[in-house]
């Protein structure tokens, strides 16, 4: 469709762009349209399609054929003004809020289209953000951590009957333990009945190393700190007591760690100790990795919301996310097993105003958030391939146990939802291991 631009103005963040149709196309489209609707007019002295174009004209009326001619034109104009209004400066949204024809009659039109101007935002230093250093290293005490739990259930424990034994490494203790913080029980601290090696370092720093030399009755008080990158952020760095109370002490008699006790675990390519010791370090890296980038997530976006400047929210933005939020509300609702109003009024909708209220914020919240990783992943020059999405399709098969194709064309209405959560786990990954490892 040909036009020819009247008028290009910018003012208040909105782009006012109006265009003439090229007449020759205009009269060409009206006369069709005109033809169209003269095969449906039925009028008392004329045979179906035969009614004098006048006389349609005068009984159906103008505004008709101008509504039908413009449906028309509208499509094919809209898709050729996408192209042209993309290579403008300064930039507008993909999309108009509005448009409207005027001056319209059978020889011309002219269509007004009316853009929201692409936000401007502003980052500080997304390289220096306030985030803990995440760590991906594997120690060994670790590996001998989790491979003790591997084997626990093959051990055979052989009681200490000695009163007067004091627990030395490497021996398994039956304990109980109250753990407080400012004298307050916090979840997760308290168990009876514990079975636990010592040394097997599955319990912070200090922990296991203060039950050594106890005795079997023996109650104690320990004193422990949390690490600063322990898993629970309500924990970590803070200094914690520990009632603990020694029930057994036992000696430890291994199984034989040979090629058939370790068949039983049915991995791959682990034959011996040290295979399977390699196959355990391996899945504790990619634990902690996942376990990093969903924290690191979390922390970046926060830090992201409180450190992005944005100039203003557009309508049209802010009407897209309302529209994608209202469905997630009412899965909630379904997820819980309530109507959509009780579970408004758990999150303080209480009235029709706090809904928009609530939902206009959480919606500039995510254009910010959207928007910002949007000119992050600019900057670092981050794409989604082909391959990675084919490697989404590859896991995504072994998981539902469905040949490559079958997953393939059943996600392929969702390769653009796909390739988004892609790209952005991309950001962040890249992120993480760049600036804050």
């Amino acid at each position: 469709m040909s036009y020819k631009i009247l008028e290009d103005k910018v003012e208040n963040k909105t782009r006012n762009l109006t265009l003439e149709i090229e007449k020759e196309e205009w009269k060409k489209e009206y006369k069709s349209s005109l033809k169209k609707i003269s095969k449906d007019v039925k009028l008392p002295g004329f045979r179906p399609g035969k009614v004098p174009l006048d006389v349609i004209k005068k009984q159906i009326g103008e505004e008709k054929i101008y509504s039908d001619t413009i449906n028309l034109v509208y499509q094919n104009l809209y898709t050729n003004i996408t192209k042209y209004i993309g290579e403008l400066e300064p930039k507008t949204l993909d999309e108009p809020f509005n448009f409207f024809f005027k001056n319209v009659n059978e020889e011309s039109a002219t269509v007004v289209f009316q853009y929201n101007l692409f936000p401007i935002l502003t980052i500080k230093d997304y390289k220096k953000f306030n985030i803990q250093k995440f760590s991906n290293t594997v120690s060994n005490v670790e590996i001998e951590s989790e491979f003790n739990n591997y084997i626990k259930k093959d051990i055979m424990l052989i009681p200490n009957e000695d009163d007067n034994a004091k627990v030395k490494e490497g021996e398994n203790v039956n304990i109980n333990f109250k753990g407080t913080i400012n004298n307050v029980a916090f979840k997760g601290g308290t168990a009876e009945n514990y079975d636990l090696i010592i040394g097997s370092h599955s319990f912070i720093p200090g922990f296991e190393e203060q039950i050594i030399g106890m005795k079997k009755g023996e109650a104690k008080i320990i004193d422990v700190t949390f690490p600063s990158n322990y898993q629970s952020s309500d924990l970590a760095g803070k200094k914690v007591q520990f009632e603990i109370k020694l029930n057994s002490i036992a000696s430890i008699e291994k199984p034989e760690l040979d090629k058939e006790y370790f068949s039983k675990f049915k991995l791959p390519n682990v034959e011996n100790e040290k295979d399977f010791k390699k196959y355990i370090k391996e899945q504790i890296f990619d634990y902690k990795n996942y376990h990093n980038l969903n924290e690191f997530e979390k922390q970046f976006v926060q830090q992201l919301v409180e450190n992005c400047d944005i100039d203003y929210y557009p309508d049209l933005l802010i009407f897209r996310e309302i529209k994608r939020i209202e469905p997630e509300l009412q899965n909630i609702a379904n997820e819980k097993k309530i109507s959509l109003k009780e579970y408004l009024d758990s999150i303080g909708y209480t009235t029709a105003e706090l809904y928009k209220e609530g939902l206009t914020l959480t919606a500039q919240r995510n254009i910010k958030i959207f928007l910002g990783l949007q000119k992050i992943g600019i900057e670092l020059d981050i794409i989604v391939t082909e391959d990675e999405i084919n490697d989404y399709f590859e896991k995504a098969a072994k998981l539902y146990n469905l040949p490559f194709e079958d997953i393939k064309e059943k996600f392929k209405s969702r390769i653009p939802e796909i390739e988004l959560f892609l790209y952005k786990r991309k950001i962040f990954t890249t992120l993480m291991e760049k600036y804050y490892l």
